[in-house]
């Protein structure tokens, strides 16, 4: 092989990982909005609002993320990942900035919500499937890190944002995080991302003969969407935002209010949700890798049942901590497997799209889901009910996962 083309591709192997580490500082920003249950409290205090309305806003922002995911889908294959980091990264920081100044919750609806929402998904499911495109070798393991980022943001800011929300209140504590999260995700973008080249495969990589076609000719939209997989892997989709969206932007208040444990305990269960959903992310990844979609997911699944089940009956402050840990573990597990099964089922190419689709069902659910949520607890005084939906809810995407067709032979690490 001409010495050119062998440097050319020995910088491109190299290059591959600056893509992985500016996507997992990508995700370390925009992963603000899953530690969204501390701001209820501080933003009830400060503008007057209701817990609902405000822990709805999380809500509002987990929907439109999906609807973000839908553009950025469409927009990978088409205007590559530089395009999607700095668009992304306007919205997602600049109307985070932006809602700073509104007094009013629907205003904030829609600028941190639906418009920083929208960035954050565009940036989510974009960068997703970059990274998978650069590590067709270790595809899972690799998109586990990066979606472990977010869980990880979680853990990093919940105590510094925490304390600025205390000490310069909630409207400086967002102005400074938009500006300081948009400049660095467009610098990202403009510098550092980029899809690899048409062809390209990692040094000494050869694709299994079973997943060839994968890696090189992928499923169109148009016949994918007729399949009975895309329908399943939706189907889970949408029950996994059921499972974590019951629970998670009310997991400080339950812990507070209902469990009657400190402000300060609280916070630190929520960062520790980010250590889980870190270690699920990672876990997902690595075990989709060497068991199999299917056997990787059953074990994310079991492990939200099994916190969901110890919420109901136990109460001591253990219990609770290591319940919600094991509730974001669970869902952190599952979320790199949706994205090896979309790349396994229609090729690495289109997967983005098909994915950006998924993400449209997600959005009625993770709107309804928070206002269902406060229904049960106006309605019985307890969250029990939302941790029995939340389980049925896992119970039957797991279901999903298991009836899919069988599995193509696992890449090996």
């Amino acid at each position: 092989m001409d010495e050119g083309i062998m440097k050319s591709r020995t910088n491109t192997d190299a290059f591959r990982w600056l893509v992985l580490a500016g996507a997992v500082i990508v995700a370390l920003c925009s992963g603000l909005l899953y530690m969204w249950s501390v701001y209820v409290k501080p933003m009830c205090a400060e503008y007057g609002w209701s817990t609902d309305q405000v822990a709805l806003m999380g809500n509002v922002m987990v929907a439109t993320l999906c609807l973000g995911g839908f553009i950025g889908g469409q927009m990978l294959p088409r205007m590559g990942a530089k395009a999607c980091a700095v668009v992304g990264g306007l919205l997602f920081g600049g109307f985070m900035f932006v809602s700073s100044f509104v007094s009013s919750p629907v205003v904030m609806y829609i600028t941190y919500g639906i418009l920083s929402g929208t960035g954050a998904g565009i940036l989510y499911n974009s960068m997703m499937f970059t990274v998978g495109l650069w590590f067709p070798d270790r595809r899972g393991l690799a998109i586990g890190i990066y979606l472990g980022a977010f869980g990880l943001a979680t853990t990093l800011w919940s105590k510094p944002i925490s304390s600025l929300l205390a000490s310069i209140g909630v409207q400086n504590t967002i102005q400074w995080t938009g500006l300081g999260f948009s400049a660095t995700i467009v610098l990202i973008g403009l510098f550092i991302m980029k899809n690899p080249p048409e062809g390209w495969l990692p040094k000494d990589y050869t694709p299994p003969q079973e997943k060839a076609s994968a890696n090189v000719k992928s499923v169109s939209v148009r016949d994918g969407l007729k399949t009975t997989t895309f329908w399943l892997i939706t189907v889970a989709q949408v029950l996994l935002v059921i499972t974590y969206n019951f629970i998670n932007p009310y997991a400080a208040v339950y812990m507070t209010d209902i469990k009657m444990l400190s402000a300060e305990f609280a916070v630190s269960v929520v960062a520790a949700m980010g250590i889980g959903s870190l270690t699920g992310r990672l876990a997902g990844g690595y075990l989709a890798d060497k068991l199999g979609n299917k056997i990787a997911y059953l074990i994310a699944c079991l492990s939200s049942i099994i916190a969901c089940v110890v919420l109901v009956v136990a109460g001591s402050p253990t219990a609770v901590a290591v319940s919600f840990f094991l509730i974001a573990f669970g869902y952190g597990g599952r979320t790199p497997i949706y994205g090896t099964l979309a790349v396994d089922s229609f090729g690495a190419r289109t997967s983005s799209s098909f994915a950006g689709f998924t993400n449209l069902f997600t959005i009625i659910t993770s709107l309804l889901s928070g206002v269902m949520t406060a229904s049960i607890k106006q309605a019985t005084g307890s969250y029990n009910g939302a941790f029995y939906v939340a389980i049925a809810a896992a119970v039957i995407g797991c279901t999903c996962i298991m009836l899919l067709p069988k599995e193509k032979p696992v890449d090996k690490i």
